[in-house]
C-alpha cells in the first residue's frame, strides 16, 4: 500500500492545482484491496469519483484526511511495544458481517507456549458435533494465516493447558514472536467468551496461586533474602495475568478467508501478491473440508440474497404502509356513504308518511350509494373490489347531483376527492 503521507501531499497538490484526470485519487484507489473498497463509504467514493475537489478548500482537505486514516484501520490491527517488557500487544475492533474481532493479546514466551501445549487437562471430548464444528472454523484463520509468506498458525492439541486452560485455539507465529488466539463462531459466541471472565478460571487459579505464594514469602522478616524468589513468582504470575487471548469470530466463507488474508497482510506489513495468497488459502480449506465449503454461497450470490430479503422486507412494509392509509381513507368514505343513505332514506319515507309522490333522484342517488358502500365494504373485509367499478358510482352520483342542482354536490364533490385519493394511494 502505498505511503500515506504521499498519498495526501500528491492529492492536495493535484486539489490545488485544478484537478485535470485525478490521476493521484484514481492511483490511490486502484491501491486499495477489495475489502477496502468495499468499507469505504458511498460518500468516499462519490467525492473522488465526481471529483469534487474544487469546493471548499478545508472541508475537501478535512474528508481526504479522514478517508486516509480510515482506509489504513480498515485493513490492519494494531500493534504495539508493551512498555518495559519484549513483548508486543496485538488489539483491534473489526465489525464486519462475516469476520469480527475483539480484545487483545501479548507475544508469549516460547517457552511458556511449549509448556501449555505439552500439559494435557483432559475435561472436554473431541467427540461432538460442535467440537468438529469449530475446528474447522479454526482452520479458516489457520489457513489464511499459513498463505502468507513469515507466518505460521497452527491449532493448539483440544485436551492441552492451552486449549482448555487458557482458551487458546491457535498460535500465530510471526517473526520471534507468538500471538494467542481464541475462534468463534459467531458474534454472539465471541461477547458471549468475553463477558464470561477475560482470563478464564484456569488462568486466574494459577495467578492465585503465585500471589499467595508471594504474599507467604513477604511475611518474612528478613525479605531481603527472598527478594529474588519474589521477583520469580512475580514474572510467573504476570505470564498468566497476560494470557488472554484475542477474539475472533468468522464466517464459513471464502469472502471471509480473503479478508484475513488481507487483513494479517496488511497488520505484519507483508509485501506479497494477495490475491495468490487468498486463492492458495481458500483451496487449502476446500481441500480440508469438502462438505463445508459445498454448503457455502459465493459471496456476490450470498449478497444478491441479502438484498432480495431486504427488498421484500421494505416491500411488505410500504405494503403494510399503503393498506394502512386506505383503510383510514376507507373508513371515512364509509361513513359519508352510511350517512348519505340514512339521510335519503329518511327523505324518502317522510315523503310516503305526506303521501307525496317518489322523486327518482332520491330513488336513483340512493341505490347507487348503497352499491358503493357495498364494495368499499368489501375492501375492508378483505373481499372482491374493483377501483374502477368503484370510481364510476362515484363519478356517477356528481354527475346526478349537478343535473338536479342538489344541495349534496360539494360534499360530493369532497368525496370524490377523497376517492381519487383512496384509488391512486
Amino acid at each position: 500500500m502505498l505511503d500515506n503521507s504521499e498519498i495526501l501531499k500528491s492529492i492536495m497538490l493535484e486539489w490545488l492545482n485544478g484537478l485535470d484526470d485525478g490521476e493521484a485519487a484514481n492511483k490511490w484507489w486502484q491501491n486499495l484491496h477489495h475489502h477496502q473498497k468495499l468499507l469505504v463509504s458511498d460518500s468516499a467514493i462519490s467525492f473522488f469519483r465526481k471529483k469534487l475537489f474544487e469546493e471548499n478548500q478545508g472541508s475537501s482537505e478535512k474528508l481526504i484526511r479522514e478517508l486516509i486514516h480510515n482506509t489504513e484501520n480498515i485493513g490492519c490491527l494494531n500493534i504495539k511495544e508493551e512498555k518495559k517488557s519484549d513483548r508486543l500487544i496485538l488489539s483491534g475492533k473489526i465489525n464486519l458481517p462475516y469476520v469480527g474481532i475483539r480484545g487483545k493479546c501479548y507475544s508469549q514466551p516460547p517457552d511458556f507456549v511449549g509448556k501449555v501445549i505439552k500439559e494435557t487437562l483432559g475435561i472436554y471430548t473431541n467427540k461432538s458435533r460442535s467440537h468438529d464444528y469449530g475446528e474447522k472454523t479454526v482452520d479458516i484463520v489457520c489457513f489464511a494465516l499459513n498463505a502468507l509468506p513469515g507466518v505460521t498458525a497452527s491449532q493448539t492439541p483440544w485436551n492441552s493447558v492451552a486449549d482448555v486452560g487458557l482458551r487458546w485455539d491457535l498460535i500465530i507465529n510471526w517473526q520471534e514472536y507468538i500471538f494467542p488466539i481464541q475462534i468463534k463462531s459467531s458474534p454472539k459466541g465471541m461477547l458471549n467468551a468475553l463477558e464470561e471472565e477475560y482470563l478464564g478460571n484456569y488462568a486466574i487459579e494459577q495467578m492465585g496461586m503465585y500471589e499467595n505464594l508471594i504474599e507467604n514469602l513477604s511475611n518474612y522478616e528478613n525479605r531481603n533474602d527472598i527478594k529474588y524468589q519474589i521477583e520469580i513468582l512475580e514474572e510467573q504470575e504476570k505470564i498468566y495475568r497476560w494470557s488472554m487471548p484475542l477474539y475472533i469470530w468468522t464466517a464459513h466463507t471464502n469472502q471471509a478467508i480473503s479478508y484475513l488474508v488481507e487483513l494479517f497482510a496488511n497488520t505484519f506489513n507483508i509485501q506479497t501478491n494477495l490475491d495468490i495468497c487468498i486463492e492458495q488459502a481458500v483451496e487449502a480449506y476446500k481441500d480440508k473440508n469438502p462438505k463445508i465449503v459445498s454448503m457455502q454461497r459465493d459471496s456476490l450470490a450470498e449478497q444478491r440474497r441479502i438484498k432480495r430479503i431486504n427488498e421484500r422486507r421494505i416491500k411488505r412494509v410500504n405494503e403494510r404502509r399503503i393498506y394502512k392509509k386506505r383503510v383510514e381513507i376507507a373508513e371515512k368514505i364509509i361513513q359519508y356513504l352510511q350517512n348519505q343513505v340514512e339521510s335519503k332514506k329518511k327523505r324518502i319515507r317522510n315523503r310516503k308518511q305526506r303521501k307525496r309522490p317518489e322523486i327518482p333522484e332520491h330513488l336513483q342517488s340512493l341505490n347507487i350509494v348503497e352499491n358503493a358502500l357495498i364494495l368499499i365494504t368489501n375492501f375492508l373485509q378483505k373481499k372482491e373490489f374493483d377501483n374502477t367499478i368503484f370510481l364510476k358510482y362515484i363519478q356517477e352520483l356528481v354527475v346526478l347531483y349537478e343535473l338536479t342542482d342538489s344541495p349534496c354536490l360539494e360534499e360530493t364533490k369532497k368525496l370524490f376527492e377523497l376517492t381519487k385519493d383512496f384509488i391512486q394511494t
